[in-house]
């Protein structure tokens, strides 16, 4: 099976650590958290796990920042709202 890792922009680890930190208070960041570790779980097992963004889509602060290659999207079926306000880390 070949080696799969999933690395975090600054934004995303900022996120994943505010999800560890509130999850053992707030029944929505766990659920949150979980939905994210089941689809790191999906990622390792099938590398190909969702769909494609076309390369020309990709930021090129991706690219040059985080050495970005390829970028998979894939739907997330939360029935979760996103809390706080706009323009927050959860306001969207």
């Amino acid at each position: 099976m070949k080696r799969v890792s999933v690395r975090l922009t600054p934004e995303a680890d900022e996120a994943y650590e505010y999800l560890i930190s509130k999850a053992s208070d707030s029944k929505q960041e766990e659920t949150i958290l979980n939905a994210f570790y089941q689809k790191i779980e999906l990622i390792k097992n099938d590398v190909h796990y969702g769909d494609p963004v076309a390369k020309r889509l990709i930021p090129s602060e991706y690219k040059t920042k985080s050495a970005v290659l390829r970028i998979r999207s894939m739907k997330t079926h939360s029935r979760v709202k996103p809390q706080g306000k706009k323009g927050s880390l959860f306001g969207l």
